[in-house]
């Protein structure tokens, strides 16, 4: 009768040992309650404007001789773009078969920036570099003013 008793000890601490750690992971396991909704406050209506809104600041700047300056030969694309502030309105290419102090032919890219007044900022680059920059006023006799090449 001992033995029996034995095997039944040692045989519901078996089962003892194997469900109690999954009844104590299940109870971990259970879904948490959701937590209290928080009433929403409504927003303040906005204050009335005492000062008139800003006003658009221009899309685009007006160049003038002296950015013409802040352009360095060499200079990229990207780096004239930087100084004038925008993109380039216009693009046109140039191929000169063949131009002193080069190997071969040539092809200028000249990139021109207008303005309102009819005069506009105008760079030419060769092989991606700054090569010309000008500056042309349009005002007596449609002249070029301001040219500085290299």
């Amino acid at each position: 009768m001992e033995n029996k008793s034995l095997f039944i000890v040692v045989a519901v601490l078996a089962v003892a040992v194997l469900l109690v750690p999954m009844v104590i992971s299940k109870r971990s396991h259970a879904p948490a309650p959701e937590p209290a909704a928080v009433p929403a406050i409504a927003p303040a209506p906005p204050a009335p404007a005492t000062q008139p809104p800003p006003e658009p600041a221009s899309a685009k700047p007006v160049l003038d001789a002296a950015v013409l300056d802040k352009l360095l030969y060499g200079m990229t694309y990207d780096q004239v773009v930087a100084v004038v502030g925008v993109e380039a309105d216009e693009t046109e290419t140039q191929y000169e078969k063949d131009k002193t102090g080069y190997t071969g032919p040539t092809l200028t890219v000249w990139k021109t920036w207008m303005n309102p007044d009819g005069s506009n900022l105008r760079v030419g680059f060769v092989e991606s570099k700054l090569e010309e920059k000008q500056f042309r006023r349009r005002e007596r006799n449609d002249e070029a003013d301001g040219k500085d090449e290299k």
